[in-house]
């Protein structure tokens, strides 16, 4: 069987996981956290994943990092709201880790929502039910707020797409909400 180690890289914290994959099912196995501010660089997040999950990333079959942020590098990424850059191009040769690959963290969050653990999401728009034929929309708010969509290609397969919704710029208008922005700028 397959094992998988997720990492999920948010501004605030660092979740990790182990699945395996048996039959096209995800088994959790087991999970593990740390502030994100406790990690400086790319050796110290693949160790601090290897002791949440107590195996090293090398016995690993995939090392998947959903980062919060865009992602035009599938090796190399940085966090919108934390310093971290993540750099997995000679993870290989550094760390033993056979298979790797950096994701948009809303992209996890899309393909979550078509395992059997996304099926039991919470539904806040239409009734609660079997999956929708049409788009699907994902929403989640930490350090910053992450969007994402799942659509049908062309084959009838899902295709996640990832949008930046919490780095919007937010216009103010008018008197009242420039006083607004001051204030918040100031507090």
């Amino acid at each position: 069987m397959p094992y998988i180690m997720a990492v999920d890289l948010g501004g605030t914290n660092c979740r990790f996981a182990g699945f395996t994959l048996d039959k096209g099912i995800l088994s959790l196995h087991r999970m593990g956290k740390r502030k994100t501010a406790e990690l400086p660089d790319t050796g110290a997040l693949i160790s601090a994943c290897g002791t949440a999950l107590d195996r090293h990333p090398r016995t690993a079959d995939a090392f998947v990092v959903g980062m919060a942020g865009p992602v035009a590098d599938p090796l190399k990424a940085r966090l919108t709201n934390a310093p971290l850059e993540v750099d997995l191009t000679d993870a290989g040769e550094r760390y033993g880790i056979r298979s790797c690959r950096i994701i948009n963290d809303f992209t996890a969050e899309a393909y979550a929502c078509l395992t059997e653990a996304g099926s039991s999401a919470h539904c806040v728009l239409g009734a609660p039910g079997p999956r929708p034929a049409g788009p699907i929309g994902i929403i989640g708010a930490g350090t910053g707020l992450g969007t994402a969509s799942l659509i049908r290609d062309s084959h009838g397969s899902w295709l996640p797409l990832p949008a930046e919704g919490g780095h919007v710029i937010f216009p103010f208008i008018g008197k009242e909400e420039a006083a607004f922005q001051d204030f918040a700028a100031r507090e």
